[in-house]
């Protein structure tokens, strides 16, 4: 009779570890900036396509661009037009961005990136992580 709490204790866990599983995945969030705009998703490419101001949140990385467009299931993310990228206080800034949200790498011919206090610029960015 002492090990019923313990069996149940173990059933209680093994209902709450697909819930805790699910909690950890991350979620897009893609939308529009401004009332006017829209985005354009199709759920059997889970792409997306915005040619309007749009925020595209994933994973705690936030990117804002003038227009973009994006797989949302391989994270492969193209951005034209005051592209501004930001995770935690590092700031990526460029017109034009190839990223992957999901596996880091980010690729654009100029940009600028800081974190306070340092600060630089340069041209032909090809990093292999940034989120």
């Amino acid at each position: 009779m002492t090990r019923l709490p313990a069996i149940l204790a173990l059933g209680f866990c093994l209902l709450a570890l697909p819930r805790a599983l699910w909690a950890q995945q991350e979620e897009y969030e893609i939308k529009p900036l401004g009332e006017t705009g829209y985005v354009e998703c199709n759920f059997d490419t889970h792409s997306f396509l915005s040619t309007n101001p749009v925020v595209v949140r994933y994973a705690g990385a936030v990117l804002t661009a003038d227009q973009a467009s994006g797989n949302y299931e391989t994270g492969d993310i193209r951005a034209d037009g005051h592209v501004h990228i930001q995770r935690d206080e590092q700031v990526w800034v460029s017109e034009h961005i190839h990223c992957n949200f999901k596996t880091g790498p980010i690729e654009a011919l100029q940009f600028r990136t800081g974190h306070p206090p340092v600060f630089a610029e340069g041209q032909g960015l090809d990093r292999k992580s940034v989120v």
